[in-house]
């Protein structure tokens, strides 16, 4: 049996297609509603908290069909409400259009007023519609907070239908009575802290104290229109204001005086040579152009543009005041050089930008001698181009330490971040990446966080998070980078959402981001289950190492990522969380087609939610629109990873004691090589699951009280057989001049796991960057003897502020001897003339033994040297090619010159 997966190369990724709930509610209160005679609270949504909401089958209260619903008070109050979705989730319909309808008899006249209103749960409870039916047989709507003077009146103990127009993104609703709509477009009932944008939670049914006795029936709230009910009648229109700037011009297609309510209209800018577009200002954001956008308001809208022929200057700050006044006037090519000291930013929002072909530089003068400090919290605002670089932050408690709003190509690098804490309710996010809440578009893009420290995250809130905009229809930050940096102490242990890394959230989780995180270190980030969280789609994580931290790399919303060449070490460590022992785990995964390759676990302590591959059930199926919900595993592989004496190594179909019901569909694990000294290798927790995971060419060695855990397997699905691996930080085991700092099991000559006859996935390179030779070998590990490695276990040296750009060792032989050369030393000048300068971030202050061969091989001088902070500098005399052994501290290095 053969399987043929193209898991590196050629990767067509699926797109992902947004699937949002339709309808909050659509109900006769008939049995075949799921309603049953009586009292609805508690029942399908309803909550009543006074007075009696009952179905009825009495014929006074029925509209139609056998069954409704009658809403009562005597003396008291009365509030009846169906929520459909909880006030911490995204309800229905954000920023767009909601329809709902129903009829309403009211059976006696109320004796004060009975209302009926929508709500928006969120953000401190705005209120859309509302009509009240008054004692005098005349209903009141609601205009914003006052009464429309015009009062319809209605009829006791008579049927009236009700129809409402709601659009979420103009915060505006239309009224239909009988199905005839009322020449009036209305403003929501109550809107809180400004709100530009909301969506749909719940309707209520209320009364102060007094009486009443109403029926409802054929009740509908959704985002389905109205077919047999036009609203047509009632168009809104708004003008937009165009401000030309002082050279190009603006022009809007179509162009008109007025526009219709969400009408896409088109500004495309023109400009004449020696100027270039930064960007959309006024009421319109982003650097598209042309910039496609719907009219939902009165607009003004302009762009700025830089003179690309004005030289850029530095400018150097050493106080609050000066620093400020630079952020502001800075333009295209400019540095801003932050002398040494402390900076007290406040809160601070910057929006000039740079442009492609001259970015703007703001950084400290000497690599974290500037000291941003105190409640220092910093928007970025539609920043493109721009680089702070080199910064100690080292704040007070805030909300968010950077907030990036539609930025592009903005890079945040070699900076240490810091803050303290002061409480225990504090909450903070340091880090938060996408645009303005309310926006139809994520205008965010191709950021990019490398090489940072991030040291102790003590209070609550998620460390660094991809977002986006959630108008319209939500929409994530799209191409961002997240590498090098050092991710440490993510401490205490709570139960959600303390994530080192979220990339997208239960709204997001269907959109494509094509985040890629890479070549980060992460040591004790124990904070949340998930250190990092993945809820959306089509993203990349490969090349991070995790040292001792509790919980997984969570896949936990969205398809089609990757997760390959990852390094996971448990050395031991586990805890008590809520009386119960947690330990450290590798992959979780929901949603499909996922390609997880290449990676390496080893000594991992987690099981059940955190074992080294964690396959569970899930609730809903891959097509749910319950997007807070666990999609359940399909169409996932795990191939060619290695893993090394795990607690648990492969768990699948925990159903969370019976809550999740959907076991993995068409799952593969294929080509792992797995070594274990304790417990069942593959747990099952029921036949269902096991049967959606297929096994294949899988090489399994346990010793101990371990064991293989299935009981009926073949040949083709695993084998049994001693891998003949070693521990090493050679490449192969063998003496070698070159070692890497963190050894890991490699497969040694002779092992089964070289070029297997059953070749089952195709995955070109292997956990070291190493092309295959032959066939592909079982594990994460190619038995390459030559190949240069540019993938091995992160360490404060490849990651972190003092890191270079990449890691590589390149390995050649000149004469038949072996070399290995690393780019971790900077050398200048190359080619070397005379006096050479050698900065490295793994040389030890001390004596530092250079020995020099020319291109033959031959050992032509020995230097003595000293290294300081990282520095020393020595002459070379041999010319041609050189290759030089640096002898450091007891270690073994290699580097290529050409000396002149």
């Amino acid at each position: 049996m053969k399987y043929a997966f193209q898991l590196s190369g050629l990767i067509i990724l699926m797109q992902c297609t947004l699937l949002q709930a339709q309808i909050a509610i659509r109900t006769s209160f008939e049995e075949a509603d799921g309603y049953s005679v009586g009292n609805i609270h508690n029942v399908s949504g309803w909550k009543v908290t006074s007075g009696t909401a009952a179905v009825v089958s009495d014929e006074e209260f029925l509209f139609d069909g056998e069954q409704a619903l009658r809403t009562s008070a005597t003396s008291s109050a009365l509030q009846a409400e169906h929520i459909a979705f909880a006030s911490n989730a995204s309800g229905l319909g954000w920023g767009s259009v909601v329809y709902a309808d129903m009829v309403v008899k009211p059976v006696t006249l109320p004796s004060v007023n009975y209302a009926i209103t929508g709500y928006d749960l969120a953000s401190s409870n705005h209120r859309s519609f509302m009509v009240e039916f008054q004692p005098n047989s005349k209903l009141k709507i609601y205009d914003g907070s006052s009464g429309w003077a015009t009062q319809p009146t209605y009829t006791i103990n008579e049927w009236i239908r009700l129809s409402f127009r709601i659009d979420n993104g103009a915060g505006t609703y239309q009224l239909a009575i009988n199905g005839t709509a009322l020449d009036k477009v209305f403003v929501f009932r109550e809107i809180r802290n400004s709100a530009t944008t909301f969506d749909y939670h719940s309707i209520r049914f209320s009364m102060s104290t007094g009486n009443c006795n109403v029926a409802i029936d054929k009740l509908y709230v959704g985002t389905d229109a109205l077919e047999d009910v036009s609203f047509s009648a009632s168009e809104v229109f708004f003008s937009v204001n165009v401000q030309q700037p002082a050279a190009g011009t603006i022009q809007l297609n179509p162009v008109k005086e007025q526009y219709l309510m969400n009408e896409e209209v088109t500004a495309s800018l023109t400009l004449p040579d020696g100027y270039e577009f930064m960007g959309w200002t006024g009421d319109l954001a982003g650097i598209d152009n042309p910039r496609t956008f719907r009219v939902q308001k009165n607009m003004t809208i302009g762009a700025t543009i830089a003179d690309t022929n004005a030289p850029g200057i530095v400018r150097s700050v050493s106080n609050v005041s000066q620093f400020k006044d630079a952020l502001s006037k800075m333009n295209p090519g400019d540095t801003v050089l932050v002398m040494n000291g402390d900076y007290n930013l406040g809160s601070t929002k910057i929006t000039r930008g740079g442009t492609s072909s001259r970015p703007i530089i703001i950084k400290s003068a000497n690599l974290h001698g500037a000291r941003i400090t105190g409640k220092s919290a910093l928007t970025f605002s539609y920043q493109n181009y721009v680089t702070y670089e080199g910064f100690n932050f080292d704040v007070e408690p805030v909300s968010t330490i950077i907030k990036m709003e539609g930025c592009s190509y903005v890079r945040i690098t070699r900076n240490t971040f810091r803050m303290q804490k002061l409480t225990d309710a504090q909450s903070s996010k340091w880090i938060t990446i996408g645009d303005l809440w309310e926006n139809p578009v994520c205008n965010s893009h191709h950021n990019r966080i490398d090489h940072n420290i991030f040291d102790g995250k003590y209070d609550a809130g998620a460390w660094l998070v991809i977002d986006g905009s959630h108008g319209t229809v939500p929409d994530i930050s799209k191409n961002d980078r997240i590498d090098h940096n050092i991710f440490r102490n993510n401490t205490p242990r709570v139960a959600n959402e303390k994530e080192t890394i979220r990339i997208g959230v239960s709204d997001l989780s269907l959109q494509n981001s094509h985040t890629i995180v890479e070549n980060n270190l992460f040591e004790d980030c124990d904070g949340d289950p998930e250190i990092v969280s993945v809820k959306s789609c089509s993203n990349i994580i490969r090349n991070n190492t995790f040292r001792r931290c509790l919980g997984t790399l969570s896949l936990r919303h969205g398809h089609n990522s990757i997760v390959s060449g990852n390094f996971f070490f448990g050395e031991g460590k586990t805890a008590l969380f809520n009386g119960s022992e947690i330990g450290c785990g590798g992959i979780r995964v929901y949603g499909m087609n996922h390609q997880i390759f290449n990676n390496y676990f080893e000594g991992l302590t987690g099981s059940k939610w955190d074992a080294a591959i964690t396959i569970t059930n899930g609730d809903v199926a891959n097509t749910s629109t319950s997007l807070t919900s666990h999609f359940l595993p399909e169409n996932v592989v795990f191939a060619h990873n290695t893993l090394i004496n795990n607690v648990s190594n492969i768990e699948i179909g925990f159903d969370n004691n019976g809550n999740y019901g959907r076991a993995p569909k068409n799952c593969k694990l294929i080509n792992n090589l797995i070594v274990a000294d304790i417990n069942p290798v593959v747990k099952a927790y029921s036949s269902a699951s096991l049967a959606g995971v297929e096994f294949a060419n899988n090489l399994i060695h346990v010793t101990g009280s371990a064991s293989i855990g299935l009981t009926d397997f073949t040949a083709t699905q695993l084998v049994t057989v001693n891998p003949f691996i070693q521990k090493t930080s050679c490449r192969t085991g063998a003496e070698c001049n070159y070692s890497t700092k963190h050894a890991i099991y490699k497969l040694s000559a002779g092992s089964p796991a070289i070029d297997p006859e059953l070749v089952v996935a195709i995955v070109t390179s292997d956990i070291d960057g190493q092309a295959l030779i032959n066939s592909r070998d079982i594990g994460a590990d190619e038995y390459n003897e030559n190949a240069t490695i540019t993938n091995a276990p992160m360490d404060s040296t490849t990651a972190g502020p003092f890191a270079p750009e990449n890691y590589e060792v390149e390995f050649f032989t000149v004469n038949g001897i072996r070399f290995t050369s690393s780019n971790l030393f900077t050398v200048y000048p190359n080619p070397v003339q005379g006096e050479v300068k050698m900065v490295s971030p793994v040389l030890v202050d001390g004596h530092v033994n250079i020995q020099v061969y020319d291109s033959s091989g031959r050992l032509t001088e020995t230097i003595g040297s000293v290294v300081q902070n990282g520095n020393c500098s020595f002459d070379i005399q041999t010319k041609g090619l050189v290759l030089l052994r640096i002898e450091n501290a007891n270690q073994f290095y290699h580097i290529k010159l050409f000396s002149n």
